[in-house]
């Protein structure tokens, strides 16, 4: 069989910084981005699949509906990483060439990746071949319920990771990010082989995937290589030849939270609260497109930067109370079918802390144009933008945010543009959802009260 080995490709250059960034297209839809770094010891690549937790309920390139239980996502990573054939698992076969790998499933994607400063072509080789041709043995399966079930357990073990699963569960009604990326023991349960080689087929296809490279290689050298490989893969495989694609069934959410507060008592020394603010849009009825998406992000980070940082006057209030300690932060969730922004950390008094915080969000939100200095947006946007720009010399960093990007139809270099031409009226018009007290829920661990 002779395979097209003709590939699309072409340069961009950041204004700002001059850095180029070379990206392909093999004739399967793969996409493969080198963010070239000459004279750079390590090397970073990255393969990313757009599936991930909350792609339970979909419809297949033909149509069909299909249904994946919660946790599949993650379930499958393990698989990937975790099952050891005749020479060793995929994450021992990386370390063997000196390479540190790792994988993460969001809400959204699952980003295989490894960090090496030798053997880049052959551990990316194997990493293609991994996330391609996953063996699902049912001996295999079984033995990585286990692992997961475990680590499910250590999960409810956590006061904070408790805080943060009920939080979720509470805020949303139907929508699948309300359900743990890992699962429960209930849907876990429902995992087969059956299941897990139903959404190999469903999302794990070439046309789906994307790959970034970064590190001192040329793109005319690495670029032919990379799809000799995937020529390869395309040979062997005929689900990697067809045009798959899936998009997720709509799931009828309201726009406010599903419950306004949860609470649970355990036996730990300091109590927990979070607060959860839920956008009403986007939706999986009606996603954010790719530049709404990064606008939104940037925006939410420099806002919260100015209200929420360890510098703000609400942290220096709050601590003065001693409602809250340096564990204090916030979280901002956005992702093209839901975005939220969460608050909070230990405290001695969860309950107060919660409605503390609640408080101040909806005065801020309620009076969102005088409440923001516009100096101090336009200092924290010059700040965002020099450490986005520094954070470019870090290979991880790098790899990381330009992997993220791909997956959601961006790049690295978009991201610059907007830092720079972010509108501060826009930025705090986003906001507006804050002063809707239907948007808000608290999630509380409170310690259980000894008695001597």
């Amino acid at each position: 069989m002779v395979e097209d080995r003709i590939y699309s490709c072409y340069t961009k250059r950041d204004p700002y910084t001059g850095r180029e960034m070379r990206v392909a297209r093999h004739s399967s839809g793969c996409t493969v981005t080198l963010l070239p770094r000459p004279g750079f010891v390590h090397s970073f690549a990255a393969v990313g699949i757009p599936y991930g937790s909350v792609h339970t309920r979909v419809v297949d390139s033909d149509g069909v509906e299909k249904y994946f239980p919660p946790g599949s996502a993650h379930f499958f990573e393990h698989m990937v990483f975790g099952e050891a054939g005749s020479e060793g698992s995929l994450f021992e076969q990386l370390s063997e060439l000196g390479a540190r790998a790792n994988a993460l499933t969001g809400y959204c994607d699952t980003v295989y990746y490894f960090v090496t400063i030798e053997n880049v072509e052959r551990c990316l080789e194997l990493l293609l071949d991994a996330v391609t041709t996953v063996d699902l043995l049912p001996a295999s399966v079984e033995r990585e319920r286990a692992v997961i079930l475990s680590e499910l357990g250590l999960d409810r073990d956590s006061s904070e990771q408790i805080c943060f699963t009920n939080l979720m569960c509470a805020m949303w009604k139907n929508h699948p990010v309300g359900e743990h990326i890992i699962g429960s023991e209930t849907s876990l349960a429902e995992i087969t082989p059956a299941t897990l080689a139903d959404f190999a087929d469903t999302f794990y296809t070439l046309p789906n995937f994307s790959i970034v490279l970064v590190g001192d290689h040329e793109a005319e050298s690495i670029f032919p290589k990379i799809m000799a490989n995937l020529d390869a893969i395309r040979s062997r495989d005929p689900r990697h030849r067809r045009n798959a694609s899936f998009v997720s069934l709509p799931f009828p959410e309201p726009s406010e939270v599903a419950e306004k507060q949860v609470s649970e008592t355990r036996d730990i020394l300091i109590g927990q609260f979070l607060v959860g603010i839920k956008l009403p849009a986007p939706t999986l009825s009606d996603p954010f497109n790719a530049r709404d998406l990064l606008s939104l992000r940037l925006s939410g980070r420099l806002f919260f930067d100015s209200i929420l940082g360890d510098t703000a006057p609400l942290f220096t209030k709050l601590e003065s109370a001693g409602l809250v300690n340096d564990s204090f932060g916030y979280t901002w969730i956005c992702e093209n079918s839901f975005a939220t922004l969460i608050v909070g950390g230990e405290s001695a008094d969860p309950v107060a802390a919660a409605e503390a915080v609640k408080a101040e969000l909806l005065a801020i939100g309620r009076d969102l144009a005088t409440r923001l200095d516009s100096d101090d947006y336009e200092r924290q946007r010059r700040i965002e933008t020099g450490d986005f720009i520094r954070s470019l010399d870090s290979i991880s960093a790098t790899g990381m945010a330009a992997t993220e990007l791909a997956l959601s139809g961006s790049d690295l270099f978009d991201y610059v543009l907007l830092y720079r031409n972010i509108d501060p009226a826009a930025a705090i018009r986003a906001m507006d959802f804050f002063g809707n007290e239907a948007y808000y829920c608290s999630s509380l661990v409170l310690a259980e009260t000894r008695t001597h």
